[in-house]
Parts: structure tokens; sequence; C-alpha cells
């Protein structure tokens, strides 16, 4: 027979009637003729078998009399609107304990009440209360932190400074002629600088990693184009460059002091792996020529990126950190920085590559970062943009176009105060990764001993009373 479209399981029955009850309740009546006895309880045992294996036969009730229970039968064990939606056979799938509990939960019966599951009482909820209080806590504390106002104030003056953004030529050649055009292009915007400022007035001015492919220690024509520059601002030029070896090359950042040429410089410490340098070239070549087109590796350089600006208008040297590109993704190298000193943070870097790319200002949110945990005013200066001078709070002062000319102007304070990351380095975070492994095990077991309590507790507490055909027949005195 089939109804609502699921073929419906026929009831087993027995020689007595109905099929056996299965609702797990701790007692059950037999109505006959004689005086009803109850079944036995958790705990009391019988002659005949475990107290809850079997049902209590009334005296002196017929053989052939029906069986009445509290429960339901085989096929009545599911309630109706749960039998109509999901058909007849959902006991079978949902096993005995899942439909007494869906049994029970239609009938209004609370789970922890029934024993399918604890029932902790009045004493779970202060622990439930604490749990929130500390989700709160977590959450609010963070947010909390971005309501405290962040000094900017100049603590040891400040710095004079122009950036130039001199932009690249639109192809994508690697020639002699195009590394001339980026060189004359930086020499150009720096010398636009005088529209702006007279000769003097700045204290420095910065320009980004690779203003000029051609080394001016080592090409006289660069090194007359770039000295010629800094002398008709009379101010000294942080200038990006590289340098050849027999082992391979490094990017540096020059200081070039007019009339003196380069007196200092500071070598990347962080060279960017498979687009500066190739590992395990050899190896990896078997999977792909393409790893040739770097074809000079760069080499790390070992000091400290931190360059000492003399500073004529403050009587002394201000020393600035010189972080090359995507340096400033490494935590340890900028603190190093700052520790030793460091005043105000610069980030030189060309985005030319990426085209027009989010990754400029991927690296823009970086320098923002960086501004605020260190507590420094912070410029990214790049070849193509963008370009932007950083408050010591992360606030964006101004900001250029990509593949855009430009120039920015702008008087920095200069601070020495260390903030708690700079104190601390990277010992929050471990302490963080630390509590919270701790925090994960401990929940991990405390679910363990939970699972273990609760399966306990509901095989003590479930009852369900079904004894066996045979049971039956031999209880009744069946032949």
């Amino acid at each position: 027979m089939v109804a609502d479209g699921l073929r419906r399981r026929r009831t087993p029955r027995t020689r007595t009637g109905q099929g056996l009850p299965t609702m797990g309740w701790a007692g059950r009546l037999r109505v006959g003729a004689g005086p009803v006895r109850p079944a036995p309880v958790l705990g009391q045992r019988s002659s005949r078998g475990p107290a809850l294996a079997r049902p209590v036969r009334p005296a002196g009730s017929a053989r052939g009399r029906r069986h009445h229970s509290l429960g339901a039968d085989q096929t009545r064990a599911t309630p109706e609107p749960i039998r109509a939606a999901a058909g007849s056979r959902v006991r079978p799938r949902l096993g005995r304990r899942r439909a007494t509990a869906l049994q029970l939960a239609v009938r209004g019966v609370p789970l922890g009440a029934s024993g399918l599951l604890p029932d902790r009482g009045p004493a779970a909820h202060p622990r439930m209360a604490s749990r929130r209080a500390l989700v709160s806590a977590t959450i609010a504390l963070p947010l909390a932190g971005t309501a405290i106002p962040l000094d900017t104030t100049a603590q040891s003056g400040t710095l004079r400074l122009g950036a130039v953004q001199g932009n690249v030529p639109d192809d994508n050649t690697q020639t002699p002629s195009r590394s001339r055009a980026i060189l004359d292009n930086h020499v150009a915007g720096t010398l636009a600088l005088l529209d702006q400022v007279a000769p003097g007035d700045l204290d420095v001015v910065l320009w980004p990693e690779n203003a000029t492919d051609i080394d001016p220690r080592a090409d006289d024509d660069a090194r007359g184009v770039v000295d010629e520059a800094a002398q008709a601002l009379d101010a000294p030029i942080l200038v990006g460059t590289d340098r050849y070896t027999d082992a391979g090359r490094y990017n540096d950042m020059l200081l070039w002091e007019p009339g003196a040429g380069p007196t200092l410089s500071y070598s990347k410490q962080r060279p960017a792996p498979f687009g500066e340098y190739i590992p395990w070239r050899p190896f990896v070549r078997l999977f792909s020529a393409e790893v040739d087109r770097v074809s000079i590796d760069m080499i790390p350089g070992q000091e400290p990126a931190i360059v000492p600006i003399p500073t004529p208008r403050l009587n002394r040297d201000v020393p600035v950190a010189t972080i090359i590109c995507f340096e400033v993704a490494y935590d340890a190298l900028i603190r190093e920085a700052v520790l030793q000193g460091a005043e105000l943070i610069v980030v030189p870097t060309n985005n030319a590559s990426f085209g027009l790319t989010a990754e400029s200002t991927q690296q823009l949110a970086m320098s923002r970062l960086r501004a605020v945990e260190h507590g420094r005013a912070t410029i990214q200066i790049s070849t193509v943009g963008v370009s932007a001078i950083i408050a010591p709070d992360g606030t964006i002062q101004q900001q250029t176009q990509l593949f855009t000319s430009d120039q920015v102007l702008s008087e920095l304070p200069l601070r020495t105060a260390l903030t708690p990351a700079d104190r601390l380095g990277d010992w929050p975070t471990i302490t963080a990764v630390i509590f919270t492994s701790m925090g994960m095990l401990g929940g991990l077991a405390e679910n363990r001993r939970r699972a273990r309590h609760a399966d306990i507790h509901r095989d003590a507490s479930l009852i369900e009373v079904q004894a066996p055909l045979g049971a039956i027949s031999a209880d009744d005195g069946a032949p």
C-alpha cells in the first residue's frame, strides 16, 4: 500500500496483537483482567533478565488480549506529522535514539529531562556568562585601540624634503636608451622643484628605487647629470641605482651630496625570490626556462637599513630608515632601523613592472601600517606611483597617481620616541600564538570530556523497552 508517495511498512504483529512498544519511557502499564504491575525501574533486577530488557505481564491476563502501552508500536513510533513529512522509514534511518529524541521533541519533552542530552542546570549559566564576557572583551579591546589618539608632533625638529616621481617610458624593453630616459626624467623632475622652492630650502631630495639603472658611480655621464641636479637645489639626493659585481648585483640607495658625489649607501637586505633572484636555479629550470629572464641574481646587503642625512639647518645628521620596496613587509628590518635611531621612514620603490594593478596601493597600505607601528612619518616614493606622504598616525597627507610625472614637497616631523611595537618586537605575536594554541588544545580536550560525559549520561538515562518476540512468547507461556 502506498500513501503520500511512500511505501509504508507493515506493522509486525505477534500472536497477542499489536507490534512491540519502543518508546523510551521508564515504565509501561499493560491493561488486563487482573491487577496491574508497573515495569521494573532502573537498577532493579529480575530472575528472568535485566530489569529494563523486557515488559512485565499483568497477572491473570489472557494470551490473546491486546497489549496497550504508554508508547507506540513499531510503525507509530514516529508521530503522524513527522511521518507525513519524512515517510514511514524515518525511524530505521534515524536509529532508535535519534527517533526517540524526535518523538520527545514533538511531544514537547525537554531533551535534558529525557536523558538524551545532559541538563546542566543553573550552574552552566555563570560559565556561559563568563565566556560571553571573554568574547566581548576580545572584540572590544582592538576596537578600543583605534580610539586612542596617536602623537604626531615633532620631537627632534622637522625635515624639509622633496620627492620626485619621474615616470618611465611606455615600452617595457631593457635598453640603454630607456635606462637613460628614466634617469633624465628624474633629473627633470628634480629641477622642476625649483619652481616651488629656492636652492638650499630643502634638506634632502628623494628619488625612488631604480631611478637610474645606470650606476652614476661607474658612468661619467650619469654622474654629471645627478651631481648637476644636486648642486642646482643645493641639497643631497637619495638616489636609487644598481651596482654590478662578478658575483651579481646590489640594489642600492646612494646618498649623493652636491659636489662630493656618493658618500654613503645602503644595499637591499631582502631581495624578492623569483623576482630579483632565483633560488635553486638549476632545479627550478627543470620546470620552466622562464627563470633565466632574471639573468643576474641580486645579492643581499648586510648593513642595517639606515642612512644619516647631513642637515646643516639642524646642525646634525638625521638618521633615516631606507626601506627598499617590499622590505616594508619585514617587521624586524624596520624595527632594527628605528632602534638604531631612525627618525623618519623612506620607502623607495619601483612599481613599473606591475602596470595598473593594485600592487602599489597594497604597498602603500603596508607603509601606512609601518608609520603607525613605529610612530614615524613615512614617505613612499615610486618611479611611476603611487607615491605618498604619510603622517605618524597613518594619515595620507599627499598622494600621486599612477604613471605620471610628479613631485611632492613636505616638512615632516622627526620623532625619537619608541612605540610598544619597537620595545616588544615579536613577543606580543609569540604570546598570542601560544595562548591561542593553548586555548584550542584546551577546547578540544573539553569537547572530548563533554562528549564522554554526554554518552555516559545518555546511556544511563535513555530507557527503551523492547523485548524480542521470542521472549514475549516464552513469558506468555507459549508452547
